[in-house]
């Protein structure tokens, strides 16, 4: 994750986009993408959740996009994110422990 957010804060420096670059304008465009991604789902039924072939591209663009944007903020706040992941699954796994099954 670290290659990934070198390569993120190198892009954004290159093209001097950091001055536009600040956590409200960052969460606004977050916002953005994560609506386009809605946009994809918009008018599909909920009964299967396997990706059509022809919407597979632009789901993946627009994942890049939030993501883009979420190490953008990472890098604002210096937040490191595999750490705050973590951190997070393991207060998820103490507070949703797996149940034990009946027929085991």
């Amino acid at each position: 994750m670290n290659k990934l957010m070198k390569l993120v804060r190198e892009f954004n420096t290159a093209r001097s986009w950091n001055k536009f670059l600040d956590p409200r304008s960052i969460i606004l465009a977050l916002c953005g993408e994560l609506g386009e991604l809605a946009h994809l789902f918009r008018w599909r039924t909920r009964s299967g959740r396997k990706l059509p072939v022809s919407k597979r591209a632009e789901v993946e663009n627009e994942i890049a996009d939030i993501f883009i944007f979420m190490f953008a903020l990472c890098i604002e706040f210096e937040i490191d994110p595999e750490a705050v992941v973590m951190a997070k699954l393991k207060k998820n796994e103490e507070r949703f422990p797996i149940k034990a099954k009946k027929n085991d």
